[in-house]
């Protein structure tokens, strides 16, 4: 993504047949360290294959406020698909 730093991936295959990746992402405006402490968001993106190119498509979970114990940084996405 330009302009900024996508860190820790993490990919499941979706009921539509398409992989979607969520991802840490902070501006590159801001240094890696101590970027992702203040200013990552998790954000989703989508591909027909596992091996990408990725297309993004939204943020999945903007900063809340530093009210918040986590509000400045949400950090590495673990995703994991539940089959029911």
């Amino acid at each position: 993504m330009d302009g900024y730093w996508v860190w820790c991936g993490s990919v499941a295959k979706g009921e539509d047949g398409r992989f979607h990746m969520f991802a840490s992402r902070w501006p590159k405006s801001l240094p890696m360290h101590p970027g992702w402490i203040i200013a990552s968001e998790i954000v989703r993106a989508v591909s027909d294959t596992p091996e990408g190119p990725y297309d993004f498509q939204e943020v999945v979970f903007p900063a809340r406020g530093a009210e918040y114990w986590d509000g400045r940084s949400t950090h590495n996405p673990h995703i994991v698909k539940h089959e029911r």
